[in-house]
């Protein structure tokens, strides 16, 4: 866009009148990677508009990203893994109360009729399945990490990984855990 601005990747605030930074970043995901620039610029969810800082990619490693389109990377994780918190575009949007509830909610569809989306305020009822239940964040990791009890499948027990913590994470595409 024309009001675009490269920012620091380090999070610090560019000052007035300097130059700007040529930084780039890599992030790494389950099984790819991109490098990409650091840019601020207004960031709009329909009507609710803010500026703050995202990651646009100057390069995608062909798995997984050739499968899909991808642009950068928008902020939704928590704290910790936010490269500063101008690029946390959750808390910037809880701060300053845009949204009816400070939350975000992810439907991934697996039905060629049905598109995936994100929702951003509330929990759209009609994408649930069940009655909705929360779970705390367990650990300060900077992934929306929790607790869980064990592993099943077809609802059989496992007996491996009680009291394990796991990521809820839609951006990977694999599953890791505990070696033991």
């Amino acid at each position: 866009s024309s009001t675009a601005q490269e920012t620091s990747c380090d999070g610090t605030p560019t000052q007035p009148g300097a130059s700007p930074p040529r930084d780039e970043v890599t992030i790494t995901f389950g099984t790819g990677e991109i490098w990409g620039r650091c840019v601020q610029d207004m960031i709009c969810l329909g009507s609710i508009c803010d500026r703050g800082s995202f990651i646009t990619a100057t390069y995608e490693s062909s798995v997984p990203f050739s499968s899909f389109a991808f642009d950068g990377v928008l902020g939704l994780g928590l704290d910790g893994m936010s490269q500063g918190p101008d690029f946390n575009m959750m808390e910037r949007l809880a701060k300053t109360q845009a949204l009816r509830q400070p939350m975000f909610s992810v439907f991934l569809s697996d039905d060629d009729e049905e598109h995936s989306e994100v929702s951003f305020g509330e929990v759209k009822q009609l994408h649930m399945a069940s009655e909705l239940f929360w779970v705390d964040v367990a650990r300060a990791s900077g992934y929306w990490e929790v607790a869980i009890e064990g592993i099943a499948v077809n609802n059989q027990p496992l007996g491996i990984c009680a009291g394990c913590f796991v990521a809820v994470d839609t951006g990977t595409s694999e599953l890791a855990g505990p070696t033991d």
